[in-house]
């Protein structure tokens, strides 16, 4: 018997733009603004756990004379986007800047095709926002009140806070932006792994959570994210699990690169640390295989599931006459020369360590946010599951995924013998792409990993 339709839910991309309003002055209540929702052929969102704020596209389809009559782009002007179900709950309201017109061509004499890039509008303000002042605290501390004295908004820290002590640094003539990147960059957990700072579609405020919680931390999707080609064959069209949760499309581009790996000393690295003050100078190296063997077993930090996952680098395989694996050797050699006593009163400074082990955990951040993105991918699912209730689901949070091997000769007695080992497993998602079109959400998820399945 064939599953019953939900008239509200058709699909598992059935989201719908609400409304995009052109805004020449930005007032939301102006006269003078058009409302471009019939227009539109498209809109898309970017996140990135890379940037503090969201970007985006509007593709307009052009045959009522919108471009030429009714608005006319500077630069400054903004748009209003608003979002949500079918029902009218879940509303997201989100304001950008017009960044440039990407591109506009015509497919007849009377329709033309215009592709116009944005910005959400704390970036436009970031650009404006340059200052020179001296902050003291903790990393988090400092990142959220720049960003609250620079830019008004709140930020949200999540999970551990940074293991780097108060500290005290003067910015010199960057935007707030610009300065919280370069705190983030100093902060790292107790156990070395980065933080990064970021904005998601589902929230107003600025997101500040490090790689360790967001792989300690559960899958949230309940079940699985599934690739199945047969399935993507069928009608898609009936609400059911293994809509919401199919995956529509996958690649991988350019990844598994352990050569680049190495060449940056994300394998295997040598440190020599020299105090200015003192003379002494002290060495050190970083080791991925010793640090997943020492510190992320049994630490569990790849979440309750970490005993079932084997490092992304190959630390097995010998090489040469002396017969030596990758991380034995030194990738790259790193010197860094720190003056302590900076300030009065013992106030660290933006470089100082009082000992060895902080600098150790600065290179294993560093090491660790190049190793994340060895095994990545980009997955097309569809949105609803994203959107469901008030959890954020995008960016910065842990998903499942199962994929089939390519062996279609192989006895299979267990769905185990089915599961590709490499791609199958937990992800934390780096970045998304929504795009809206014709009342459907569909995302576009790059996905990163410390671990594969062990077979």
């Amino acid at each position: 018997m064939p599953e019953p339709r939900d008239p509200q839910h058709q699909s598992p991309v059935d989201y719908r733009l609400n409304s995009l309003i052109y805004m020449p002055n930005g007032q939301e209540e102006a006269e003078e603004n058009v409302t471009l929702a019939l227009s539109v052929f498209s809109v898309e969102i970017y996140e990135n756990l890379e940037r503090p704020f969201l970007s985006g596209a509007v593709i307009i389809r052009d045959d009522a004379g919108v471009y030429d009559r009714l608005i006319n782009f500077n630069g400054t002007e903004r748009f209003l986007l608003t979002f949500s179900t079918p029902t009218g709950d879940n509303v997201l309201s989100k304001r950008f800047v017009v960044k440039n017109i990407a591109n506009s061509k015509k497919s007849d004499e009377t329709t033309e095709i215009i592709i116009i890039r944005m910005v959400e509008e704390v970036y436009f303000l970031d650009t404006l926002s340059r200052f020179s002042k001296a902050y003291t605290g903790s990393p988090d501390k400092i990142i959220s009140n720049i960003i609250k004295n620079e830019l008004k908004k709140e930020v949200k820290v999540k999970g551990e806070l940074p293991y780097q002590e108060a500290m005290k640094v003067v910015i010199p003539n960057w935007t707030a932006f610009q300065a919280s990147n370069w705190i983030k960059n100093r902060a790292t957990t107790e156990f070395g792994f980065p933080y990064y700072l970021y904005a998601t579609l589902f929230d107003d405020d600025i997101q500040f959570k490090s790689l360790e919680s967001m792989f300690k931390e559960e899958a949230w999707n309940d079940k699985l994210f599934t690739y199945s080609q047969a399935h993507n064959n069928q009608n898609t069209g009936l609400t059911h699990d293994t809509n919401l949760f199919n995956i529509m499309d996958f690649k991988q581009i350019n990844n598994e690169d352990t050569i680049a790996l190495m060449e940056a000393g994300s394998v295997g690295s040598a440190y020599t640390i020299v105090d200015a003050t003192t003379g002494v100078s002290e060495n050190f190296r970083f080791d991925i295989k010793e640090f997943f063997k020492d510190t992320i077993l049994p630490n569990n930090l790849l979440g309750p599931n970490t005993a079932d996952f084997r490092p992304v680098i190959d630390n097995e395989t010998k090489f040469g006459e002396d017969s030596f694996t990758i991380n034995e050797k030194d990738g790259n050699t790193y010197e860094r020369i720190v003056a302590a006593n900076t300030y009065n009163g013992g106030m660290n400074n933006y470089y100082f360590e009082k000992n060895l082990g902080g600098y150790n955990k600065e290179a294993t951040a560093k090491a660790l946010r190049n190793i994340v993105t060895k095994s990545s991918a980009q997955i097309q699912v569809g949105g609803t599951k994203f959107f469901s209730g008030d959890q954020h689901r995008t960016i910065g949070t842990k998903i499942e995924v199962y994929f089939p091997n390519n062996n279609s000769q192989a006895p299979i007695t267990t769905e185990y013998d089915m599961k590709d080992l490499k791609r199958s497993g937990e992800y934390i998602i780096n970045s998304c792409k929504h795009t809206f079109s014709s009342e459907r959400h569909i995302i576009d998820a790059s996905i990163m990993k410390l671990g594969n399945l062990k077979s």
